[in-house]
């Protein structure tokens, strides 16, 4: 974590940002995004109101943002909300310092191993087509390969076994 004194001296780069070639991948990634954020704006204050007052580091500021015209805040999720008086956009300005959207987003915390649910619904999701469509041609008095039907039928039995789901 970085301290407001630090914050408020830090020294900036061509565009307002910090270096962070120095920062590994893996402190990098335990900041907090506002930490992130804040350590590569350049000229950042606090305001009263716990929000912060930065220079807008992209380019669409002639003569560079001298007015400290970007607001930096915390939501209460924990994402960075930004807003420059000038229109720059949140894209603009991540880009301007080196950042990705993501970046601006709390870590998500660790999935629970186990099944990919999304895949598991994917998979039943193609095997009961086949079934429907067998159905259809069925309907139809058209042939179908019936042990094509069977293997869908254990798929979709075995996807439910895989996704932890019991049905009756």
């Amino acid at each position: 974590m970085v301290s407001e004194e630090q914050r408020e001296s830090t020294t900036t780069g061509s565009h307002g940002e910090t270096s962070a070639s120095s920062e590994s991948y893996e402190e990098f990634r335990r900041q907090s995004p506002l930490d992130v954020v804040l350590d590569r704006l350049g000229h950042v204050a606090r305001l009263p109101n716990g929000d912060y007052q930065a220079s807008c580091p992209t380019d669409f500021h002639p003569n560079g943002d001298r007015s400290r015209g970007l607001r930096v805040a915390e939501g209460e999720d924990g994402r960075v909300l930004l807003w420059c008086p000038a229109g720059c956009t949140a894209l603009d300005i991540t880009g301007a310092l080196g950042l990705d959207m993501s970046d601006l987003f709390p870590q998500q915390r660790t999935r629970r191993s186990g099944p990919n649910l999304r895949k598991v619904l994917d998979d039943i999701e193609h095997e009961a087509m086949v079934i429907v469509c067998a159905a259809g041609l069925i309907s139809q008095g058209k042939s179908v390969d019936l042990d094509r039907v069977k293997l869908a039928g254990q798929r979709i039995r075995s996807a439910i076994k895989s996704g932890g789901h019991r049905y009756a």
